[in-house]
């Protein structure tokens, strides 16, 4: 958002601190998609308690992080989840990435109005492809139904609303007629996630290099459309040409459902467990690894 402070943190943070981080507030997930790099891990620990998320969220903003996303698992099964958003005071812009799968069902509107309240700025809603049947085979069944509805309460609430959409060799060359699908939906930007191999996809191959080609001038060409959605593609935003694999607090890093530091949510390594420490000496720590940007993912290598 602009004016804001978070903005501001955009150019005050430093060289030496990330622009976004990611939290998984919870391991929870209903979904079974074929293509998710994050897979917890099987001991049964439990969610992080509010107290230590919001000790987190605290940690990150004295870094002066100016973007964090709210992540899961499954975010909105979280109850308090609007307490989590509203202790991430406007130093930050925050970002919740959502199935739109709920406890009682679906995102309402009163639900989407409740976070927006307490601060939220943009709601991410993951859509995999503009068919219904293909979408639900890739997600989980009624996910295309429940991903438009909470985009269409998340837009009625008045939040900043993006679809994702996560491209591989299944649904590459549809991708063009899934933009101007969303663009008839109403949602204000399109984020384009590259298929990466980890977690559940480890065994997937990535996009060729003719393929991520093709992305940047899709995404050239999109955003050079007024009438079309803005377009955020990973493969032309972590290229060469623009600012590389940022991973490892360069320019993002992840804490997952236990409160470990990872580079990103792609990449195993941990670097600390931020209920034991405090987030700056783990950082610092992984910092040593992940000095400069990467020219490709370390998971793609």
């Amino acid at each position: 958002p602009f004016p804001s402070k978070a903005f501001e943190n955009v150019f005050n943070r430093g060289l030496n601190y990330p622009m976004n981080t990611n939290v998984a507030v919870t391991n929870n997930c209903h979904g079974e998609c074929d293509y998710c790099s994050y897979v917890p891990s099987e001991n049964g620990h439990p969610d992080l308690s509010l107290d230590q998320l919001k000790s987190i969220m605290a940690q990150l903003q004295d870094l002066k992080v100016p973007v964090i996303g709210i992540t899961g698992g499954e975010p909105l099964l979280r109850s308090d989840l609007e307490e989590v958003v509203g202790s991430i005071d406007d130093r930050s812009s925050t970002i919740l990435f959502t199935s739109g799968r709920a406890p009682d069902g679906g995102l309402t509107l009163e639900r989407a109005r409740n976070l927006k309240n307490a601060g939220l700025f943009c709601m991410s809603v993951s859509l995999d492809h503009q068919n219904e049947e293909t979408n639900d085979r890739r997600r989980f069944k009624g996910s295309h139904k429940l991903a438009l509805r909470a985009i269409e309460n998340a837009l009625s609430a008045g939040l900043y609303t993006v679809s994702s959409i996560v491209v591989d060799g299944k649904n590459f060359e549809e991708l063009e007629e899934y933009i101007h699908y969303m663009g008839q939906v109403g949602v204000h930007g399109i984020r384009i996630l590259d298929i990466v191999p980890s977690g559940a996809s480890i065994n997937q191959p990535p996009l060729s290099a003719e393929q991520k080609r093709q992305l940047i001038e899709i995404h050239k060409k999109v955003n050079a459309d007024p009438e079309l959605p803005q377009l955020t593609t990973f493969a032309y935003i972590e290229s060469e040409e623009m600012f590389g694999c940022g991973a490892g607090g360069v320019h993002h890093m992840f804490v997952d459902g236990e409160g470990k530091l990872r580079p990103c949510d792609f990449v195993p390594a941990v670097f600390g467990d931020l209920t034991k420490e405090p987030l700056i000496e783990a950082h610092n720590r992984m910092r040593k690894v992940f000095a400069l940007p990467k020219r490709t993912c370390p998971m793609g290598e």
